[in-house]
């Protein structure tokens, strides 16, 4: 904040401090004087407010995949900032939200990470990536919901209408297995065990190995 900014924002601040502690003295005073302190008031709160919305954006963007076990706290502080500026929330935020999510996910706070989940989905309902977190979570935690349960099997059937990875169609096997579709689980392991022998939507946790596991697995053998 400049110099000048500054210390009108102290000035104003003082006022106001006055006026509250001892009124009677400050209704006196000239009416702009008043108005300006309010006026300079409200400047600030509309600067600390996007200097918020900008804070969790950075922080947020220089998170790698590592820092999602990091401290709860520090997580809770960024959701904090974050959350207080959702008037500013774009389109372009969704890949942020959806982060966010996977923080409380990993920290074990799968409520939480539903909420952000589900507000990553309100700017952009087709993000797969959000669409498949959400159906994993769902299928976890929601297990005697039959509407949730059911929804996490539409989830997925949207997301690979985007992206037909393996990771997918494994939460869309995971989702028929829950709903007692085992004959359906495991068509959707096979596609599943199909795209990662085409390198699509494979990592270090869930490699190539694990789908030929999996595909035995809902396939009875």
């Amino acid at each position: 904040m400049p110099f000048l900014p500054l210390i009108v924002a102290s000035t104003s601040l003082t006022l106001l401090a006055g006026v509250l502690v001892r009124p009677e003295p400050w209704l006196k005073m000239p009416i702009w004087i008043v108005l300006l302190a309010i006026l300079a008031f409200s400047v600030i709160v509309a600067q600390l407010r996007q200097n918020i919305s900008l804070f969790s954006r950075d922080e947020l963007t220089l998170f790698t995949e590592q820092d999602k076990l990091s401290s709860f706290i520090k997580i809770n502080a960024l959701a904090w900032k974050l959350e207080h500026s959702n008037n500013s929330w774009k389109f372009e935020d969704v890949s942020l939200l959806t982060k966010m999510g996977e923080f409380f996910y990993f920290q074990d706070h799968k409520n939480k990470a539903e909420i952000w989940y589900r507000r990553a989905l309100k700017l952009n309902p087709g993000e797969s990536r959000t669409l498949n977190n959400l159906a994993w979570l769902l299928t976890e935690t929601h297990l005697g919901d039959q509407k949730r349960l059911k929804e996490s099997m539409q989830l997925p059937q949207k997301a690979l209408e985007g992206k037909k990875t393996a990771f997918i169609w494994d939460t869309l096997t995971e989702a028929y297995f829950r709903n007692g579709l085992y004959e359906k689980a495991a068509d959707a392991s096979h596609n599943a065990l199909e795209s990662a022998e085409q390198g699509k939507g494979i990592s270090f946790e869930a490699d190539l190995d694990y789908y030929r596991k999996r595909f035995k697995q809902m396939a009875g053998e």
